[in-house]
C-alpha cells in the first residue's frame, strides 16, 4: 500500500509494516501510476481520479488520486495467492465451522445463488476459488 508519496507499506501476513520506501514527490508517484494505468488502457487524472484494475490474473491495482485522497495519492497492490484449497481443508485452517461447511456444501449442490462478503484479507477469493 502506498499513502502518499512518503509512506510505502507491505503485508508479509502478519499485517501492515511500514518500509523505508519513499517516492521523490507527488508528482513522481503520480506519474508511476498513471503509466501503469493507461499501460491497461484506463485513464487516471483529475477528471477520472480513481482506477481499479487486474494487472495480471493474480495482481489488483487499486489507486485514487489527490486530492480526492488524502494525504496523497493512495495505492493499493493485492496478490492473490494461487494456491487452491478444497473445502476440508478450509476447515481444517479454522475458516469455519462443520456446520458452515455442510451449509456451503448444500449450496454447491443445489445451485443457489449465494453472496460472499467480508473485510479485506478476509478469505472471500479463497473461498471462492
Amino acid at each position: 500500500m502506498i499513502n502518499g508519496h512518503q509512506q510505502v507499506l507491505v503485508d508479509k501476513g502478519k499485517g501492515l509494516e511500514n518500509t523505508k520506501l519513499k517516492f521523490k514527490s507527488e508528482e513522481h508517484l503520480r506519474k508511476i501510476v498513471q503509466q501503469i494505468a493507461l499501460s491497461k488502457g484506463k485513464r487516471l487524472d483529475q477528471s477520472q481520479p480513481f482506477v481499479d484494475l487486474s494487472l495480471s490474473k493474480n495482481i489488483r491495482f487499486h489507486c485514487v488520486l489527490t486530492p480526492v485522497a488524502s494525504p496523497g495519492t493512495l495505492v493499493s497492490i493485492r496478490i492473490h495467492k494461487t494456491k487452491t484449497y478444497t473445502l476440508n481443508q478450509l476447515l481444517e485452517l479454522d475458516l469455519f465451522d462443520l456446520k458452515v461447511l455442510n451449509f456451503l456444501i448444500e449450496m454447491l449442490k443445489t445451485e443457489k445463488s449465494f453472496v460472499i462478503c467480508g473485510g479485506t484479507g478476509s478469505g472471500k477469493t479463497t473461498l471462492l476459488n
